[in-house]
């Protein structure tokens, strides 16, 4: 990624105007080849910890310890533009960064920066890593498959490699199956997936490995899914069903970079009951043909595309999750977009909405069960198995599958059908429920106290 990384670096001026643009305290390779890039016209700049250092800065500028280590390291850099300036140190356990621009001051404070970590400023301050990938979202014409669960379903195949977060319900049914699945899950790795042959887990500089997709070969024929799902089928969720080849070499593509992150066995682990399939005997799905876009995250954070969508919405937008947590980004898209069109958001969890529902024109309902993530804008729509958090948008592995034309006009209509049986939230007054159970227990009270005088609820006396 160091190559794409650092080209972005210098289209990010005109998003974040002057000032301090990334920092990157801790390289992977050599400490000394640290660097700040900074741009403004005549400016100070300042490192406060360890070290002070100071410098005038010119323009767009990449600050560095020592430009041949940077050079060795960054070696795309040797016939770039951007000045190279050496001489800065910065602290791994943490700095204060100012940059003085006549009356203009920028600052950045870091702590316990860990390795190949980058943090770089569009509106907001974001973090990447070094190692990161940069594949950029493949846009084609192809046939395609969705399947809306809960269903009962399985995926048959010869032969098949699965990524997921977890895995803990045989949804492909194969002898021959090779799983890579995230190493460090919330409450430890559920204890069934130590027994999966050919298991491999991953970790590394992603907060997780949060992404769902699979590619599969029977007679001759390879399939590519990307969903919403753990590969169960008793959530609201979606898979994406593929045959088309180029789908499955971006896909094999992927996989073999992220193969670099097997590590070991997960040492934590927790019992996970299987749901059965069974009771979910309708099977929902529909081949669509047309135009399609998917992406990879967060390789194309800076230009988020889910952020992207949401943000262009101008006569329709529905959104479903589980839930939905406050990240600056996303919450301003949605601002945006209520300015123009009424949003309608569909939620698992009625925890941390009250800042949603004091959006003027959003309207939040609560349905249970729901996993999968979409969002409809206008004439197109977003499947993903990326949350709506910082770190689904942000710090996680996620994929997801944009399309366009009828096919959203059905999700449409399935995603009105659940949310005409949602909820709206409730609030209670809590000093009126304290009265109320003030009072209801004096009700209790006079009741018990009556109904002992009359001797009703005491045994009789014996003659």
């Amino acid at each position: 990624m160091k190559k794409e990384l650092f080209l972005l670096l210098l289209i990010l001026p005109p998003l974040t105007g002057h000032g301090l643009i990334a920092v990157c305290p801790n390289p992977e390779k050599n400490y000394k080849a640290e660097w700040i890039v900074a741009n403004c016209s005549n400016c100070s700049l300042k490192v406060i910890g360890k070290k002070i250092w100071k410098k005038d800065v010119f323009s767009l500028t990449i600050i560095t310890n020592n430009k041949t280590a940077f050079l060795k390291e960054f070696p795309e850099f040797k016939n770039l533009k951007p000045y190279i300036e050496d001489g800065i140190v910065l602290p791994n356990r943490g700095a204060k960064i100012v940059l003085k621009d006549g009356n203009n001051i920028s600052n950045f404070t870091y702590k316990n920066a860990k390795k190949g970590e980058i943090f770089y400023k569009t509106n907001y301050w974001h973090i990447c890593y070094e190692d990161w990938s940069n594949f950029k979202p493949i846009t084609l014409n192809t046939t395609y498959t969705i399947i809306q669960s809960p269903s009962n379903y399985k995926f048959e195949c010869e032969k098949a490699i699965v990524f997921s977060y977890t895995y803990t319900y045989p949804a492909i049914n194969s002898e021959n199956v090779t799983y890579y699945l995230e190493k460090n899950t919330v409450g430890g790795t559920p204890s069934q997936e130590l027994n999966l042959k050919n298991v491999h887990f991953l970790a590394g500089s992603y907060r997780f490995f949060h992404y769902k997709f699979a590619i599969l070969w029977r007679n001759n024929v390879t399939e590519s899914i990307i969903t919403t799902e753990n590969w169960k089928w008793c959530n609201r969720g979606y898979y994406v069903v593929f045959k088309d080849k180029n789908v499955s070499n971006f896909l094999f593509k992927v996989i073999q970079h992220d193969k670099m992150y097997v590590d070991g066995f997960p040492k934590k682990t927790r019992r996970y009951y299987l749901i059965n399939n069974n009771k979910f005997s309708k099977i929902n799905k529909k081949e669509f043909k047309g135009k399609i876009t998917i992406f990879i995250l967060p390789d194309c954070s800076v230009h988020n595309p889910i952020i992207e969508t949401i943000n262009s919405a101008k006569n329709r937008l529905y959104i479903e999750a589980p839930y939905l947590l406050y990240y600056p980004e996303l919450i301003n898209a949605i601002k945006n977009a209520s300015k123009r069109v009424k949003i309608l958001i569909l939620l698992s969890k009625i925890d941390n909405c009250k800042y949603l529902e004091s959006i003027p024109n959003v309207s939040v309902k609560f349905y249970p069960h729901i996993h999968g993530k979409l969002i409809i804008s206008d004439e197109k729509a977003i499947i993903t198995s990326a949350n709506l958090d910082k770190c689904g948008l942000e710090m996680n592995r996620e994929m997801g599958v944009i399309v366009y034309g009828k096919v959203s006009d059905w999700l449409a209509k399935k995603f009105m059908d659940d949310y005409n049986f949602g909820i709206k939230s409730f609030k209670i007054n809590k000093s009126k429920f304290l009265l109320f159970i003030v009072f209801f227990a004096i009700i209790a009270t006079l009741l018990f106290a009556t109904l002992s005088y009359y001797k009703i609820l005491l045994p009789r006396k014996k003659m």
